[in-house]
């Protein structure tokens, strides 16, 4: 849950400084931590653990492994609800100021 608060409030940083402007933007950046992260944690379990690409992709028929997947797939859309929340701010807003 710490990670995935972390995550949450650095996403939201980088959306604004980037200045997320389209869906499109927003589900490549998903899409792109969500492959990295996927690749670093097959690594990880591959270089430390010495685990095997098929063992690795085992571990998620586990409870375990379905709750971190859960877990890794929030991570990815977390850009995709920033944006349409970002959005909702400025609807919100431009209806304050009417």
């Amino acid at each position: 849950p710490f990670t995935l608060a972390a995550s949450w409030a650095i996403c939201a940083w980088l959306c604004r400084r980037w200045r997320m402007s389209s869906l499109t933007q927003a589900a490549s950046m998903g899409a792109s931590a969500f492959v990295l992260l996927m690749g670093a944690e097959a690594a990880g379990g591959i270089l430390i653990f010495g685990r095997t690409l098929g063992e690795h992709f085992a571990l998620f028929g586990t409870v375990a492994g379905v709750l971190g997947l859960s877990g890794q797939i929030a991570f990815g859309v977390f850009p995709i609800v920033q944006y349409f929340w970002s959005r909702a701010e400025v609807a919100a807003d431009k209806g304050l100021q009417s």
